[in-house]
């Protein structure tokens, strides 16, 4: 497992990013649309999930890089 994620850790953690963010800023689009804060929550969602993932990888990569 520790060889699979040095080769491809960062390309997992790329596409996972890519993935939860059009599903993020789908929901975001059909849900505050129509609002004045719309902006706003698609900069959130994105630092949001940007912090999220960069997060899960430096754990990921202390936990099986041991």
């Amino acid at each position: 497992m520790s060889d699979i994620w040095k080769k491809y850790g960062k390309v997992i953690c790329v596409v996972f990013y890519i993935i939860a963010l059009v599903f993020q800023l789908m929901v975001t689009t059909l849900i505050w649309k129509e609002t004045n804060l719309f902006a706003v929550m698609l900069i959130i969602q994105v630092f949001i999930t940007t912090i999220a993932v960069w997060a899960a990888y430096k754990i990921a990569n202390r936990m099986l890089l041991k």
